[in-house]
């Protein structure tokens, strides 16, 4: 491959995904991933009262979580992954370790 030569491999997956939301339909679509989102926030906060969130009305698509001292968000993100085949995207911010943002998605 060249400098010059497009991504193949994200130019099948948004094709793929595109399949995906035209099939389930865009309305059903924004639904899962709203009802995805609850439903990890909710069982991220009845599992500990350590665990918070950071905006009181967060987008379905991204979700801010500030974790208790001494948890990493490489263990939440492998825990979630082996337990409920959950993968994140996270990204960390520099300033506070025990906080990350993550996009969710259920494969």
């Amino acid at each position: 491959m060249t400098p010059f030569t497009p991504a193949m491999v994200s130019i099948l997956q948004v094709e793929e995904r595109m399949k995906q939301i035209k099939s389930m339909g865009l309305d059903r679509w924004i639904k899962r991933h709203a009802d995805l989102a609850g439903s990890f926030r909710r069982q991220l906060l009845k599992s500990s009262p350590e665990f918070g969130l950071f905006a009181e009305c967060p987008s379905s698509a991204l979700t801010a979580v500030t974790l208790p001292d001494g948890v990493s968000a490489g263990a939440v993100i492998a825990f979630m992954r082996e337990r409920y085949d959950w993968w994140f995207a996270p990204a960390t911010t520099s300033r506070r370790t025990n906080t990350f943002a993550c996009l969710i998605w259920a494969m």
